[in-house]
């Protein structure tokens, strides 16, 4: 399928293969200006006149989150490849980097922005982002956050001490747990795995 956004607040679902209407998403009190898929396809985040954002359960339209903070239409929005964060640019000159698992503001971003953020996108990597601006300049720069798979600490090396970092938290649940590397609320088998599938990575 296909989610476009429309200048009634809806967003609407299409099916590729023959163009039909297959769902109505409605919640926004602006224009929506920009949709995006997660990488799995499962949430959709809605960028809107009214300065918020939206993410969407696909199945079945719920809301999941609203992200609130631009002072301006947020223009783009777009997941980072992992589906752990999701990067928005706004008319009000700010980017802003928001914790998908659930909807924390991580950082605001107002480097070479004038004129404001108009697309945003994420390298297939995850490790930069680019953006074009209203001044019409394009700017790329480091996503902060960015990490190999299976490196808990950050410090680009997946070794002994993620290895230890996972075990000693193993069995831990909550949200944004740096131990908790596929995001879904609890230390296990999947995050152990990741580490060892990874492991020497970057070292």
């Amino acid at each position: 399928m296909i989610a476009s956004g429309s200048g009634d607040g809806t967003i609407k679902l299409w099916r590729v293969s023959d163009g039909a209407l297959i769902g109505t998403i409605a919640g926004h009190v602006g224009d929506v200006y920009s949709v995006s898929f997660s990488s799995d396809g499962s949430v959709i985040a809605s960028g809107s006149e009214d300065g918020t954002i939206k993410l969407w359960r696909v199945s079945d339209g719920e809301l999941l989150h609203t992200l609130e903070g631009h002072t301006g239409g947020v223009a783009s929005v777009s997941f980072s490849p992992d589906g752990r964060l999701l990067i928005s640019g706004s008319y009000d000159s700010t980017i802003r980097i928001w914790r998908m698992a659930d909807g924390t503001l991580l950082q605001t971003y107002d480097q070479e922005t004038t004129g404001g953020v108009l697309s945003i996108q994420f390298s297939p990597n995850g490790q930069l982002f680019g953006y074009g601006c209203g001044d019409a300049t394009l700017v790329m720069a480091r996503n902060p956050f960015w990490r190999r798979n299976g490196d808990v600490n950050g410090d680009g090396c997946v070794d002994d001490s993620d290895l230890l970092a996972v075990l000693f938290a193993f069995g831990r649940s909550g949200s944004g747990l740096p131990e908790d590397l596929n995001g879904d609320g609890i230390v296990d088998d999947a995050d152990l795995l990741e580490v060892l599938f990874n492991f020497g990575s970057g070292c």
